[in-house]
């Protein structure tokens, strides 16, 4: 089961939490689209993502707008294995 352009959909999130549950045997895919403008909105839709166990398909770009929108502090840029090690 497919979602594509999640983000072009003011019910986007609610769309993929229906669909998912009501297709628990099928494999999971979702691609958000332009997430610029529902960023406040990312968050349910990792819930839903992460309860239905699906594939998330996201560039760079909307990986780093994602990554803005929860706040993360991403793993510092170093090939430093006990440094990576100490951070997590």
């Amino acid at each position: 089961m497919a979602l594509v352009d999640w983000s072009s959909n003011s019910l986007g999130t609610e769309l993929a939490e229906y669909i998912f549950k009501n297709s628990r045997n099928a494999l999971h895919f979702i691609d958000p689209g332009d997430v610029q403008e529902r960023t406040n909105d990312i968050p349910a839709l990792l819930n839903v993502i992460r309860d239905a166990n699906a594939i998330f398909s996201i560039n760079e770009n909307e990986c780093n707008s994602i990554v803005q929108a929860i706040d993360y502090d991403p793993i510092p840029e170093t090939d430093d294995t006990e440094k990576i090690q100490e951070y997590l």
